[in-house]
């Protein structure tokens, strides 16, 4: 695997799916990095360095949690905005 790109693109859930079993001071992408020390892994829907997966998997957690326990169902939206800047 020396050189490759692995792209991990899952969440380390327990075996209901009700909870991470990795979260906050690592991720599932940076214990996968562990395993293979030679390639450059990246976690998907995440930018910036890989230990900013520890918080965009519980994000990701989060927003899967308010899609599909609503009655509403899973349309859901979301964005960032950033308040007093004149554009």
């Amino acid at each position: 695997m020396s050189g490759r790109v692995i792209v991990s693109c899952s969440l380390p859930m327990n075996a209901d799916d009700t909870d991470l079993v990795i979260a906050h001071t690592s991720s599932g992408a940076e214990a996968l990095a562990k395993r293979v020390p030679k390639a450059r892994v990246v976690s998907a829907f995440n930018a910036g360095p890989l230990r900013i997966a520890r918080y965009t998997e519980p994000f990701a957690l989060l927003v899967a949690q308010l899609a599909y326990e609503d009655d509403e169902g899973p349309e859901l939206a979301y964005r960032f905005e950033r308040f007093g800047r004149k554009s």
